[in-house]
């Protein structure tokens, strides 16, 4: 997370893919090396972006990977949407926390 949006006396954080990849995967449940897995990346490919030391080739398809894997919508993923919408039964609340049981990598990106 950075803080780079001031506004007067006030710091507003801003999240980084890294940290709203990490977020997901933490509610996913996963460790590091599953979610990785479930990806079907390497696991230091998914440090270096969850710490923001590398950035995915492709960003969108893999937030549709996470998304299919956890339920987290990609547009939170990528940053476009802070959280759900109104009357939006969004996976970042309740109790539906647990990761899909198949791996995204075996499905096409297309």
């Amino acid at each position: 997370m950075t803080a780079d949006a001031h506004h007067g006396e006030h710091v507003f954080p801003t999240w980084t893919l890294g940290d709203r990849i990490r977020k997901t995967r933490a509610v996913s449940g996963l460790d590091q090396r599953g979610f990785a897995d479930a990806l079907g990346v390497k696991p230091g490919s998914l440090a270096g972006w969850e710490t923001d030391r590398q950035r995915p080739r492709d960003v969108v398809a893999l937030a549709k990977r996470i998304e299919m894997i956890t339920r987290v919508p990609a547009e939170w993923v990528l940053g476009l949407r802070d959280g759900p919408d109104e009357g939006d039964s969004s996976p970042l609340t309740g109790s539906n926390r647990r990761p899909l049981a198949y791996k995204a990598s075996a499905l096409p990106l297309s």
